[in-house]
């Protein structure tokens, strides 16, 4: 198992053949990532790919997280016993990801009061009561994005 304990910084684009980004088992080691940024991974299923029983993830420090242009991401976490918590998350960016429906069934993250749905010009927010009901919408077309 890898571990990446000091980094603080993770940013990976343009990965064609990569399903998922990483393991639980890695999530867990990331105790210091304040920014995750994942991009142009057309294949890309899901973030972090449970290889463990129930567990709880917690990224402590991650304040950023962009997901950009992702056609195939479904999820961040898909497992029904994994429990994410991410209580210093801030800013969520979630643009270009037509599959995407949930974060993880049971996520954390009370700092998180809207997600950043367009970038630039057309800069978007949107929130509508959690981060999973703001996913479903957006992912079903009921949030206009121009």
């Amino acid at each position: 198992m890898a571990s990446f304990s000091s980094l603080t910084y993770l940013e990976v684009t343009d990965c064609l053949g990569l399903l998922n980004l990483m393991t639980s088992s890695t999530a867990k080691s990331l105790v210091q990532l304040v920014t995750l940024k994942v991009s142009l991974c057309e294949s890309m299923k899901r973030i972090v790919k449970q290889d463990e029983e129930t567990q709880v993830i917690e990224f402590r420090q991650l304040k950023v997280i962009e997901l950009v242009s992702l056609e195939s991401l479904t999820c961040f976490c898909s497992s029904k016993k994994c429990v994410l918590k991410i209580p210093s998350l801030e800013n969520l960016l979630v643009t270009d990801c037509p599959e995407m429906k949930t974060f993880c069934k049971k996520q954390s993250a009370p700092s998180l009061r809207k997600i950043h749905v367009a970038a630039g010009e057309n800069d978007t927010w949107y929130w509508e009561g959690d981060l999973n009901a703001t996913l479903q919408k957006i992912s079903t077309g009921q949030v206009c994005i121009y």
